[in-house]
């Protein structure tokens, strides 16, 4: 996973991570989960919808996951249970309920987008998955979902048992569950979400940054928020790093004003693997430069 501020060169990181693993013959899934999608724009290629092979460097697969459309098929397959919970949980009415079923549900459909993901796993298609988050604050309220969407389901139970308990004593014998299923398999996914992120075995979290005040802030918090989740971080790449050069002046003043900045970022992340990342000469697009890009990784 590769989380940090907008702009500090995580999809480029994320790139070029999963070239190197590809190249290395695991047969690799590289996914974004950002609204602003831009593997395409990294990779100069155009995906369709879906896993796209990329048939320039072999084990590579690029995926550009649409959360509002996995959610939109999710609804679909459960419309009929979605509905019958909504009724059984509440007042509505046939027309209030036809409008809400139609709403996107906040965090929802981003926790589908990440289902998507775990089904992926679950096949053994793929020997690593590389995930280019969306920035800062949407990543951590991704992160915060399976514990909200867990309370959720347990309310939402609450008040359905509630409901059948009611309707048992009216009737006086077993009501029939339909919406049990569609309850259960929301919190077996929240709990393998949940597990797999959490695993530092099997996930790895990495903070993109870059060498200034509010990035050095934001990426500290982010790394303090990702604790107290369990999830650990266990890399930080610092991206866009002026080297000194006596003969420009314009470098030789960037980098005096970096290297403060540098070493506040080692004492905050120490005992993580820190990676400096040379500024580059040319915007990193493309399969050549995010290659050489890789060796900095």
């Amino acid at each position: 996973m590769f989380g940090g501020k907008g702009g500090v060169g995580k999809t480029t990181c994320s790139a070029a991570q999963a070239i190197k693993f590809a190249l290395k013959g695991k047969t690799t899934l590289l996914f974004s989960t950002d609204p602003a999608h831009s593997l395409a724009d990294s990779f100069e290629a155009n995906l369709s919808q879906g896993i796209n092979p990329f048939p320039q460097i072999p084990n590579l697969f690029l995926y550009e996951i649409n959360a509002e459309e996995v959610f939109g098929k999710f609804r679909e397959e459960y419309h009929v249970e979605i509905k019958d919970l909504l009724t059984t949980c509440s007042y509505l009415d046939q027309d209030d309920l036809d409008d809400l079923l139609h709403l996107s549900i906040p965090g929802l459909d981003e926790l589908m987008g990440l289902k998507t993901v775990t089904d992926f796993m679950d096949s053994h298609e793929f020997d690593v998955y590389v995930w280019d988050t969306a920035p800062t604050g949407h990543t951590l309220r991704l992160l915060t979902l399976p514990g909200i969407i867990d309370e959720w389901i347990i309310t939402v139970a609450r008040m359905k048992w509630k409901y059948f308990d009611m309707m048992r004593g009216f009737k006086r014998r077993d009501v029939f569950d339909p919406q049990e299923d569609i309850l259960l398999k929301m919190k077996k996914l929240i709990k393998k979400v949940s597990s797999l992120l959490k695993n530092p075995g099997s996930s790895h979290f990495t903070i993109v940054m870059i060498p200034e005040k509010m990035v050095i802030e934001e990426s500290r918090r982010m790394a303090a928020q990702l604790h107290s989740y369990g999830i650990s971080v266990s890399r930080v790449i610092v991206n866009n790093v002026y080297p000194y050069n006596e003969d420009c002046d314009f470098c030789r003043e960037k980098s005096r004003g970096q290297s403060g900045y540098l070493e506040e970022i080692v004492n905050d992340f120490r005992g993580k693997e820190i990676k400096i990342v040379p500024a580059q000469p040319r915007e990193v697009k493309g399969i050549p430069l995010l290659s050489f890009f890789a060796k900095f990784l």
